[in-house]
């Protein structure tokens, strides 16, 4: 069976997904540098393969997740074996 065109599929799952993947990118540049978001989503967006993402979903889980940082924190420290301060920048984000 072929496979659908990259592009085909942009406005369904495939921009979903390449979404949270930059927004994993987001969050990890805002642990290791501590830039402001939109900044940092300044910088994604030059990215060639940004067009193929939901840019709307981007802003939305990079800008709430560093907003709720704390709570999130808070939030998933019973499910830990450790503190979240001792977590890498990779598992934090």
């Amino acid at each position: 069976m072929p496979r659908p065109d990259r592009r085909a599929v942009a406005g369904g799952r495939n921009a979903r997904r390449r979404a949270r993947e930059f927004a994993l990118q987001g969050l990890y540049q805002w642990l290791i540098a501590q830039g402001e978001p939109a900044v940092i989503l300044g910088q994604l967006r030059e990215d060639d393969e940004y067009a193929v993402a939901d840019g709307a979903f981007v802003d939305r889980l990079v800008v709430g997740a560093i907003a709720d940082a704390d709570a999130l924190s808070q939030w998933m420290q019973p499910f830990l074996d450790r503190p979240v301060k001792a977590l890498s920048p990779v598992e934090r984000a």
